[in-house]
């Protein structure tokens, strides 16, 4: 989960450690792809394949010749479709909503490959969900005017803080409604805003099961053909199943595909456990159960790591100690900004912006938390440079081969308030007053970022074409394959303390589903794959997708990298690839 940008409204479930949402490369330009309606890749991407998927625009109405054209890209399997250890297809989502599944696999592809991959050899699939990255139409309400989305961002920025004064709160559900009102004008109705729900992309995702199975069986047709062979087999012959590891609102993703399509489950993987039914009322109320504790953490293994943390003075007796200096400092901020020239560039800062930097740490404490502690550092001996360059307003734009490419910012917008449709029109600024309350009791350091989520689809007056409201449910497996059941029980994983999907909510989700099983990786940060290398968990992983067989529910797994210290092969691979990739 991303929390909203300070200058932009938007909701994430999944943040980047380098602040790119979408790297650009110059060697690969996907307007020379033509959609279709089957998949026809072509090389992209050092190793990989790309194709552009035509699919409807509305489901629900096949008198409607409007078309979607979804951005694919795939790692392929290390041996041919035919080989007796080809596992088929794993689909991948890292979450957002908004975030795009094309960078994923182009980021971190060889990573997972690495960590799934072990008798059973596996294609990994990413796609650019409707509305948003590679995928067409995007979800743009601005109409490719970046300086009015750039001078929207500056109008955010100067508000403040949903809980620093009534008038901010009051002129935030203001600009909130106008962006209503814009994406609404600027795009009009039955146009891609309508149509990018959660329950839309799973039924993308059905025709995407449905083209790799087709594509794969001309394959294996083709390669059996020209060794005189029989075609496919009757076991080849069963309905395709989906294969999927999602990341955060991935897991909402998935759960509510395994809900809709029971019967198309093949293996789901769900890492960092959404609150089905608390995202789909638009309340957000069920993340930031762990998220001060893991901030604990980040002073706790300060202090514990001496001198490898700049932040720890000789005075300093705990992390405890730590905290309150900085939380002190924090408050200064608050009151008397600090301000910081450099070159003909002058940025005001405040403890909210320290209080930001903490909060997009707390994602991947690996990587995150020493440049953090030098951040922090820097500033309480009056250096704001780094800190600076945290809050310099990003542009939302990144210059690709083929032009522009437009942030996510409006397609989570549209997705987050389209999926909660009208849970948020109808209230009163004592309703709102009142939420940022119960948001700031959950995490002084989060709750007014995250009430924002919510907040922001105040002005979300469309109704969309295609819902679902529930219930998160399957019915038990059945690995026989049998009709309208899920091939395989659906496996959750979750950190020991995640800053946005806390352990509860994989549990609360792990009910509903009649042979499932939690599984909780001794890591913090958010989502347990990416949090660290951990060979218990992989070997899970690879168990399940090979064989369909989860573990014990709520199985413990150990983890083998921790924040500040030299960690092994595996951590700096992920790492590595980590980089801005999930």
């Amino acid at each position: 989960m991303l929390p909203p940008s300070t200058a932009i409204l938007l909701a994430g479930l999944v943040a980047t450690t380098a602040g790119a949402l979408f790297a650009t490369n110059t060697e690969f330009d996907w307007t020379a792809i033509e959609p279709t309606e089957d998949l026809r890749y072509c090389d992209c991407f050092n190793g990989l394949r790309c194709a552009r998927l035509k699919v409807p625009l509305d489901w629900n109405n096949p008198k409607d010749n409007s078309t979607i054209a979804i951005a694919i890209a795939t790692l392929p399997a290390s041996v041919p479709v035919d080989h007796p250890d080809y596992g088929g297809t794993i689909i991948l989502n890292p979450g957002g909503p908004g975030d795009s599944g094309v960078n994923l696999v182009r980021l971190s592809g060889r990573h997972l490959q690495k960590v799934i991959d072990n008798n059973k050899k596996y294609d990994y699939l990413g796609f650019d969900p409707r509305g948003l990255g590679n995928t067409t139409p995007q979800l743009d309400c601005f109409g490719g005017d970046t300086l009015a989305r750039n001078a929207y961002q500056q109008v955010l920025r100067g508000l403040g803080t949903v809980d620093s004064s009534e008038d901010a709160l009051r002129r935030f559900l203001a600009i909130s409604k106008g962006l209503g009102a814009l994406c609404e004008n600027t795009l009009g109705k039955s146009s891609i805003i309508e149509h990018v729900t959660t329950a839309a992309v799973c039924r993308d995702m059905v025709e995407m099961v449905d083209r790799v199975d087709e594509l794969r069986k001309k394959e294996v047709a083709l390669l059996k053909h020209r060794r005189g062979e029989q075609g496919i087999t009757t076991q080849e012959n069963q309905v395709p199943r989906l294969q999927y590891l999602g990341f955060s609102y991935g897991t909402y993703l998935g759960n509510t595909f395994a809900s809709m399509f029971p019967g198309r489950v093949g293996r789901m993987v769900l890492d960092g456990v959404i609150y089905a039914e608390d995202y789909m009322q638009g309340l957000w109320h069920h993340n930031l159960v762990d998220t001060e504790a893991v901030v604990d953490y980040f002073y706790d293994t300060c202090y514990e790591a001496g001198d490898i943390c700049p932040l720890r003075i000789p005075e300093d007796v705990n992390g405890t100690s730590i905290r309150r200096r900085v939380d002190q400092f924090i408050a200064d901020m608050d009151v008397l900004p600090a301000y910081n020239a450099e070159g003909t560039s002058i940025t005001a800062l405040t403890g909210r912006d320290i209080r930001d930097s903490i909060s997009q740490a707390l994602y991947r404490p690996i990587l995150s938390f020493p440049p953090l502690a030098q951040l922090i550092t820097d500033a309480l001996e009056g250096n704001f440079t780094l800190l600076t360059n945290t809050v310099t307003p990003d542009d939302i734009q990144t210059d690709c081969a083929t032009g522009s490419q437009i942030f996510s910012g409006e397609a989570a917008y549209g997705i987050v308030c389209s999926d909660a449709a009208g849970s948020q029109t109808k209230h009163d600024l004592t309703y709102y007053s009142d939420e940022v309350k119960r948001f700031m009791s959950q995490s002084i350091t989060f709750g007014a970022k995250w009430a924002t989520i919510p907040f922001q689809c105040s002005g979300y007056l469309l109704a969309p074409m295609y819902q679902f409201r529930g219930p998160w449910v399957t019915p038990p497996a059945d690995s026989s394959l049998k009709s309208g059941v899920p091939a395989a029980p659906l496996l959750f994983l979750s950190n020991r303390m995640d800053p946005v999907t806390p352990s509860v909510n994989a549990n609360a989700m792990s009910a509903g589903h009649p042979g499932s099983a939690v599984v909780i990786q001794d890591s913090v940060g958010h989502c347990a794959i990416p949090a660290g290398w951990s060979g218990c968990t992989n070997q899970i992983l690879r168990d399940y997708f090979e064989f369909g067989v989860v573990p014990r529910n709520g199985t413990f797994c150990a983890a083998s990298c921790k924040p500040w210290q030299e960690n092994d092969e595996g951590c700096n691979l992920l790492s590595f690839e980590n980089n801005g990739g999930w």
